[in-house]
């Protein structure tokens, strides 16, 4: 994250030390200075963006392995337990490497504007990773895997051919047909093993773990950061909507087929997580809202100065006003929260009688 900051040109000489360590190294910040080689204005201002997302997925990918290890160290009675323990585990050390640059930027730079073209790379460099790494990748090392395995089995097959005695004319014959029915298979001896029901067997076998909390990270980029970047959302549609063909075409080429799918009563510990991001998001939110931006200070101009530099201060004995009304929005955003949490929880009484009533009924029918 460091790194990753001088290298973007985001931290100052003048930075002050975070938890006692130095932020701020000249040798990596004097890159981004005007006229270096990852000036902001010339071409190779994405890379330090790039190295930054490929970082992050090298050091989540390591402890991916970690995450689990230490999981089954823990000896979890059920296989729930078990995949909620590994949830918390991997989500707190993703959401730590992507989030902390970004808390950064909002909190202690209050950058806004740098915020925002932070979001936007890291939405762009995200999406072309996950469609790269998850389906064209896969897919690549899947055609030379069956190029390889069509050729060591056309090549046995000849060998074998070769090695064979002499046989009769009806041998003969009998081979010639064998040969004919190979030769309008797809690939010879290769296309009998395709066309059967192995190819799909060899296939990896699809989880959806790592799609689940690519999501969940997605979301923590739209919510936490909304006042910054009201565009998240509509780009994070976008994303998905790419997201969407290339996970189709990952199920339908790449990976074995899904077994049946089955009704479950919610999506987990998933929920308690996107639940958790909501409530934080509201802080996150009312805080850049009155003090990282300008947003409320256009609101409410007569509690705050024009400084020299172009940003805006809070007037002396103003503090107070605008700490009453960060907290009364909070409040008030998350009684509106709870509101909608208690009217929009689950289906009304009559339903949930109705349904029962209708379930007792065929159980005594069935009976």
């Amino acid at each position: 994250m460091v790194v990753s900051l001088n290298l973007q040109g985001y931290i100052s000489e003048h930075a002050r030390r975070m938890l006692g360590v130095r932020v701020h190294y000249h040798f990596l910040a004097r890159l981004a200075q005007p006229g270096a080689v990852f000036d902001p204005n010339g071409s190779l201002f994405f890379v330090p963006v790039v190295m930054h997302a490929v970082t992050i997925q090298v050091l989540n990918a390591t402890y991916r392995s970690i995450a689990r290890q230490l999981t089954e160290f823990e000896n979890h009675r059920t296989a729930r337990a078990f995949d909620n323990s590994l949830v918390a585990k991997r989500f707190a050390f993703e959401a730590f490497d992507c989030y902390i640059s970004l808390f950064y930027i909002a909190f202690e730079l209050q950058d806004v504007p740098w915020l925002r073209a932070e979001l936007i790379s890291l939405f762009s460099t995200d999406t072309v990773r996950r469609v790269a790494l998850e389906t064209v990748v896969p897919f690549a090392l899947q055609r030379v895997d069956a190029m390889r395995t069509r050729w060591r089995l056309d090549r046995a097959a000849a060998k074998k051919d070769d090695d064979a005695p002499p046989v009769a004319p009806l041998g003969a014959a009998a081979s010639k047909a064998r040969h004919a029915r190979a030769a309008r298979t797809p690939h010879g001896a290769a296309g009998e093993l395709e066309g059967s029901g192995l190819a799909d067997s060899a296939l990896d076998e699809y989880d959806d773990f790592d799609d689940w909390l690519e999501m969940a990270i997605q979301f923590g980029y739209v919510t936490l950061f909304a006042s910054a970047f009201p565009l998240g959302a509509a780009l994070a549609l976008g994303c998905n909507a790419v997201e969407l063909a290339s996970d189709l075409w990952k199920l339908c080429h790449v990976y074995r087929r899904p077994a049946a799918a089955r009704r479950v009563p919610g999506i987990g510990v998933w929920q308690h997580l996107l639940y958790g991001m909501a409530v934080v998001a509201i802080f996150t939110n009312a805080t850049l809202f009155g003090v990282a931006s300008d947003q409320l200070a256009s609101l409410m101009p007569h509690l705050f100065s024009n400084e020299a530099d172009g940003r805006r201060a809070m007037l002396p004995g103003q503090g107070r006003y605008i700490v009453l009304v960060l907290v009364g929005l909070e409040h008030a955003l998350l009684l509106a929260w709870l509101a909608a949490e208690l009217l929009l929880s689950g289906p009304p009484k009559w339903v949930r009688l109705t349904l029962a009533r209708r379930e007792h009924e065929a159980r005594r029918m069935r009976s």
